[in-house]
């Protein structure tokens, strides 16, 4: 079994609208423009400015990497974004990254950022993960239930 390591599990800072549609399952994968690593097995989602908590985590799929018209063409329908803001958001950028997403964790009780041990500020765009602070919240109550 593949052990853990810093480096498998990030956080991503995404805007509440689509950071909730994760955690429901309607929003199926989140699109990247760059910066963000392709080997990750594990995103924990940061819902920006109003929430700026952390809400939950899913499991990546796979990352794909690939032209923007290339990601729309395949993953668009599954991104809960329209055809205009996403090519608004690609604007410029020749290549982009679509993390495939599955079984989203909500938390009960979200995590506030001063009681996040991995990192103090918002991250900008992701933060990697400390392994300690993973194996916390693989344990948090989920969606009502105890996740063991």
């Amino acid at each position: 079994m593949h052990q853990i390591t810093d480096k498998d599990v990030i956080v991503l800072a995404i805007k509440p609208h689509y950071s909730h549609a994760i955690m429901s399952g309607e929003k199926k994968v989140e699109f990247r423009r760059k910066g963000t690593p392709v080997n990750v097995e594990h995103i924990v989602v940061y819902s920006t400015s109003p929430d700026q908590q952390i809400i939950g985590h899913c499991e990546v799929i796979k990352c794909v990497v690939a032209s923007p018209h290339t990601l729309w063409q395949k993953y668009g329908a599954q991104g809960g974004i329209s055809q205009n803001d996403f090519f608004l958001y690609y604007k410029g950028v020749t290549e982009g990254k679509c993390y495939i997403l599955t079984k989203p964790q909500r938390y009960v009780r979200p995590i506030l950022l001063k009681d996040c041990w991995s990192f103090s500020r918002p991250p900008q765009s992701f933060a990697y993960l400390l392994k300690n602070e993973w194996k916390r919240l693989k344990r948090k109550k989920i969606q009502g239930i105890l996740k063991q």
